[in-house]
């Protein structure tokens, strides 16, 4: 028969050997046999292998567009493929290359024929060959292989790989993105961020959902800091922070390099063990600074400049020494100012700058200031250590040297009471043991001088008043004469020489030598008694004498005295010219006395000294001071007669 067909309307072979199950016209295609079941409700085929008991299955087509395999046993759909071609396994998947887990919803996807058990919602796994193929590859439709996101396991020297290979930057192009939409909160920081992790740090690099970047840390905070003790100041708001982090004892640091070489860079590093923070500019040379900046959001001005010199500039960057500060243009401008913030005023409260030559922790000489009143009115003081051998400081005790807020300046004195006041801490009775100041010249020369001049101006004219001393031999320690000058003008001249003593004592008067003698007669008054001094000497000059009388009256206690000038003209042949006897007759409490000169022979000069007294028998004493002035050397003596 041609075929086997309509039986009952529900079953049918054509044919070509179609098979029509529910249809009388079963599916027929170009050399292929096909079996065709149609049902308005639900098309099933039924597969049961009587040696699987209680396994029936079913492949079916339901009303709604559904293709699936149906397990009777179970009661449970195993493959549902909708309409839309969507499939839906219910229970685990095995495939080469690939297991699912149903159960806890786990994918296994791997080069191995058998993947090993998923142990995670998507888990990739390579096998021992696979060196330099990574296990996720997420490649762009756009410059394929240059645009991708590479995550690997085996290979030794990329993990993770994400390359942007356009060189487009609209559109988006070259923005990588890692995002939270957590909401930041304080309370929770771990929330929402990310963390890197490595097998030395759980947390190698933590990013809380606050915006705060920790290296070393997994709590890093703009608030609460590990250790706390939050910088002075940091008070904001929605503050940020890059913390680092290290294990106690080891070092952390933040390393700022020119990967082309080691030798330039900048590297910020704490050392911990010992509490120490090291600021480090690389470059091996004299001019590699470190510049600390202002104003850099619109005109950067360096402000501090750190040479490789090891040279330091303040408002400057070239400093010539070794700590270098540059002022402003203004007239006056106080540069550098050191202060103890304190408002006392007594107490002794002083800044010191101390000085001194050791790297060691005291300073034996030192600038002091004492405020001593308000507003900052002090006195300045030179401070200086008696000795070295102790490691103190020196202090306001110390004070050499004082300048008050008037002017006065004191040495060996903290209270001058004049423009200079000098002090010596102790005084003897002995000559040249209770000096207090010295003028010295550098330059041991006979004629050279030393001189301390008054004046009642500070121009640079010459003094009206000089007290000097010059030397007169440079044998030794030296021989030096003493003295004053004046000017009798009101013209800017050099003053002259008015007085001089000499290094043997004597006293030398406009440029004349002057020599002196003293003479005592004691006497019995006996009514009148006439004492007779003579002054021998040679010459072949004019001599100036100043003669002094002194007579002691014993009956009233009391004393006269007169002086007598007379000029002496010497000859050549050594006798005195004839001359006019000088003669003074002063008044006494109780007679009389005079004084005469009378010419003499031979280079002498007889002085009658003649005392009266009322009383007598009265005991007393006659003294006679001789002051011979001349312009050269001068061989004399006083004898009493």
């Amino acid at each position: 028969m041609a075929n086997l067909s309509n039986i009952n309307g529900k079953f049918v072979v054509d044919t070509v050997g179609n098979i029509g199950v529910g249809t009388l016209t079963p599916r027929s295609d170009a050399n292929t046999t096909n079996i065709s079941i149609q049902s308005s409700g639900t098309a099933r085929l039924f597969v049961n292998n009587t040696g699987a008991s209680g396994k029936e299955y079913a492949i079916y087509s339901s009303a709604n567009g559904d293709f699936g395999i149906f397990d009777y046993g179970a009661v449970s759909a195993r493959l549902v493929i909708n309409s839309a071609g969507n499939a839906t396994f219910a229970g685990n998947i095995t495939a080469p290359g690939l297991v699912y887990n149903a159960t806890n919803k786990y994918l296994s996807i791997s080069h191995w024929a058998s993947p090993p058990t998923p142990a995670a919602i998507l888990h990739l796994s390579d096998n021992a060959n696979d060196i330099d193929v990574p296990q996720i590859r997420i490649e762009g439709r756009e410059n394929p292989g240059d645009t991708r996101l590479d995550i690997s396991v085996k290979d030794p020297d990329v993990r993770f790989n994400l390359v942007e290979g356009s060189t487009d930057a609209s559109s988006g192009y070259g923005l990588m993105i890692f995002k939270t939409n957590a909401s930041p909160q304080a309370s929770f920081p771990t929330r929402g961020g990310f963390n890197f992790q490595t097998p030395a740090s759980s947390s190698s690099l933590f990013i809380t959902n606050e915006a705060n970047v920790g290296i070393g840390t997994a709590s890093p905070s703009a608030t609460e800091p590990i250790g706390g003790n939050l910088p002075t100041g940091w008070t904001r708001a929605n503050s940020r922070a890059l913390e680092i982090a290290a294990p106690d004892f080891a070092n952390s640091g933040l390393f700022l390099r020119n990967s082309d070489t080691t030798a330039t860079g900048t590297d910020i590093t704490g050392d911990h063990y010992y509490g120490d923070t090291y600021i480090d500019n690389r470059f091996n040379n004299d001019n590699g600074s470190i510049y600390f900046r202002t104003k850099t959001a619109v005109s950067p001005q360096i402000r501090m400049a750190i040479k490789g010199s090891g040279k330091v500039g303040i408002n400057t960057t070239s400093p010539a020494f070794k700590t270098h500060i540059r002022g402003g243009s203004g007239t006056e401008e106080t540069v550098l100012k050191i202060d103890k913030s304190s408002a006392a005023d007594s107490g002794g409260h002083t800044t010191i700058v101390g000085l001194g030559v050791e790297s060691a922790g005291w300073a034996k000489a030192g600038i002091g200031f004492e405020r001593t009143g308000a507003y900052d009115t002090g006195k300045m003081h030179f401070l200086m250590y008696p000795t070295g051998l102790n490691t103190n400081s020196v202090g306001l005790s110390n004070s050499v040297m004082t300048i008050n807020n008037d002017g006065n300046v004191g040495v060996g004195t903290t209270s001058p009471l004049k423009l200079l006041t000098v002090k010596k801490a102790t005084s003897t009775n002995t000559i040249a043991t209770s000096e207090v100041m010295r003028l010295a010249g550098t330059a041991q020369v006979v004629g050279n001088k030393n001189e301390l001049g008054f004046a009642n101006y500070d121009n640079n004219y010459n003094a009206s008043v000089v007290i000097g001393a010059e030397i007169m031999s440079t044998a030794a320690y030296l021989k030096q004469d003493l003295y004053f000058a004046t000017r009798d003008s009101t013209s800017d001249i050099a003053p002259t020489e008015r007085m001089r003593i000499t290094s043997d004592g004597s006293l030398a008067r406009n440029s004349k030598k002057v020599w002196n003698f003293t003479a005592v007669k004691s006497f019995t008054e006996g009514g009148s008694s006439n004492n007779f001094f003579r002054l021998n000497f040679n010459g072949n000059q004019a001599v100036l004498a100043n003669i002094t009388l002194m007579s002691n009256n014993s009956a009233t206690g009391s004393r006269t005295m007169q002086s007598v000038q007379a000029m002496l003209a010497v000859s050549y042949q050594g006798y005195l010219p004839t001359m006019t006897e000088i003669s003074k007759t002063p008044v006494s409490n109780n007679g009389s006395s005079y004084i005469s000169a009378v010419q003499g022979a031979n280079g002498s000069l007889t002085f009658l000294c003649d005392t009266t007294n009322n009383s007598t028998g009265t005991s007393n004493t006659t003294f006679v001071s001789v002051e011979l002035i001349s312009n050269g050397a001068l061989n004399a003596s006083i004898t009493v007669l």
